[in-house]
This record gives C-alpha cells, sequence and structure tokens, in this order.
C-alpha cells in the first residue's frame, strides 16, 4: 500500500506556493499518494464561520490516516473568540514540538557568502500553549509554559542532528536574565544533553540574537 499525503493549499498566497510545491514533487517522482484537503480562515469563513476550528473535521480524518502533509500559510483572526491556527491545532494534536529550520546558502547563488545552520524551536510550549485569560477590562494575561521533558526532548534532537551531520557548536537563546525561571529550566536541560557530546555550547539572549543574525550571521556556521 502507498503512503499517503494530505495536501493543505491554505490561504492568501498558498494555493500558488503550494502547486509550485505539487510540481516539484512531480518531477521528483514522489511516490506517495496526495490528498487534497481544505484548511484555514478562508474556507471557514466560506463556510459561515460555523465550526470551531480552522481545520475541518474531514481534514483532520484524513491527517489521522496519513504519513505526512504539507501545509500552506494560513491565516489566523486576531480576535477573541476566533478558532486556534491552524499550526498551533496541528502542532499540540500530533506533538509536533520540533520546529527544524536548516539555513544553507550554495556558491552558485551566493558566491560571496556562506551559511549553514540550523535552528531548532520549541513549537508546542511557551506563549504556543495558547493559554491566556482576560483579568479586567484593561489587562489580560497569558501562561508561558516551560517543561522539562520538552526542553530536554528538544535539545535531544538538536544534539541528535548535530552527531548526525557533525555539527560541533550549540547556541541555547533565551532570555534568562529576565525570564529567569522558565528560561533557566531551558538552559539546565541544555546543558545535561549536551554534556559528554563533545558539543561546544554557548548562550545568547534573543535580542542580541536578532542583532546578530544581522551583523554577523556566518559566526553561526556549523551549529
Amino acid at each position: 500500500m502507498s503512503k499517503k499525503s494530505v495536501v493543505m493549499k491554505g490561504d492568501g498566497i498558498g494555493p500558488e506556493v503550494v502547486d509550485s510545491m505539487l510540481r516539484v514533487l512531480k518531477e521528483c517522482n514522489f511516490q506517495s499518494e496526495l490528498i487534497l484537503a481544505e484548511v484555514g480562515s478562508e474556507q471557514w469563513d466560506k463556510n459561515g464561520r460555523k465550526d470551531a476550528s480552522y481545520i475541518p473535521e474531514s481534514t483532520m480524518n484524513a491527517l489521522e490516516q496519513a504519513d505526512c502533509c504539507f501545509k500552506g500559510p494560513t491565516t489566523t483572526i486576531p480576535v477573541p473568540g476566533a478558532p486556534r491556527s491552524v499550526a498551533v491545532t496541528l502542532r499540540q494534536k500530533f506533538d509536533l514540538y520540533a520546529n527544524i529550520r536548516p539555513t544553507k546558502t550554495y556558491d552558485r547563488l551566493t558566491p560571496n557568502r556562506k551559511l549553514d545552520c540550523v535552528c531548532f524551536r520549541e513549537a508546542t510550549e511557551g506563549l504556543y500553549t495558547g493559554v491566556e485569560t482576560k483579568i479586567t477590562d484593561d489587562a489580560a494575561i497569558a501562561i508561558r509554559k516551560i517543561t522539562r521533558p520538552g526542553s530536554r526532548r528538544l535539545v535531544d534532537s538538536a544534539v541528535d542532528w548535530a552527531n548526525k551531520f557533525e555539527m560541533k557548536k550549540m547556541v541555547a537563546i533565551t532570555k534568562r536574565n529576565i525570564l529567569k525561571q522558565t528560561d533557566g529550566i531551558f538552559w539546565e536541560e541544555t546543558q545535561k544533553a549536551v554534556e559528554g557530546t563533545g558539543i561546544e555550547l554557548s548562550e545568547i539572549y534573543i535580542d542580541n540574537m536578532a542583532q546578530q543574525m544581522v551583523i554577523a550571521t556566518e559566526q553561526f556556521n556549523g551549529s
């Protein structure tokens, strides 16, 4: 039996970019049954906004039976009471905790700049838990949840990647000077996961990281 892949074109530019992706898959002789499914705020709006989710039940059923999925960009309406975003819903539903984003340049395209690094971002905890409440007419709070198991499994996956591709550096991005408890847990688990691996570990605060990614990106090559 062939593998099954759900294809969700999404909103806005989604159909355009997903159609291009499908052409690439065809040229690569991708061996999987492709199942088209609706998702996103545009179909939610078209169907009368009656559903509690941007993901129709039929689409979720297809996803539960599939081996993988391709999702185009989707729009989340930023008003109280609107459904949770498609991405967050899928991450929580299928426990997709590791958002892995390689960045690599190729000499024939960018001959004067060389980048080769990978970003691992936790995608189910932190503010992505989506827990918030209005406490008065003028104030609301959101919960930023960080756990040791959640932190450790993310860093373990990053260590596995580093070992597989012989990358010898790891940079933990935090705001531990302000978020001492939550980012403290993340930093402690990162240190434990890297111990004895031979990987060089450093820490950088997120505001500085944003600057360094612009002015001196190459320093993160190999990490």
